[in-house]
């Protein structure tokens, strides 16, 4: 039997031009699955968007713990030069 772990909850919020607040989070057991969850998520929204929302601006994602101390954030910018 594979022991229990402990998950804590984690959110992921964005910033791009406007602040939007993850207000539900996630169950994960670590800060390193927070941050490969966030990486998944930046990639699926990147993919379904497409890059051009964001020509010229930065967006980013904010990873919080319950405690609402920042654990990761990702920095997305994309310009024609």
């Amino acid at each position: 039997m594979a022991p229990a772990h402990r998950t804590s909850p984690f959110f992921f919020h964005v910033r791009h031009g406007r602040f939007e607040p993850d207000n539900e989070g996630r169950q994960i057991c670590s800060r390193k699955e927070a941050r490969r969850e966030a990486l998944k998520q930046v990639g699926e929204m990147l993919a379904k968007t497409g890059t051009d929302r964001w020509d010229g601006n930065e967006w980013q994602m904010f990873v919080t713990d319950e405690n609402d101390r920042v654990t990761c954030v990702i920095s997305v910018s994309v310009e024609d030069r």
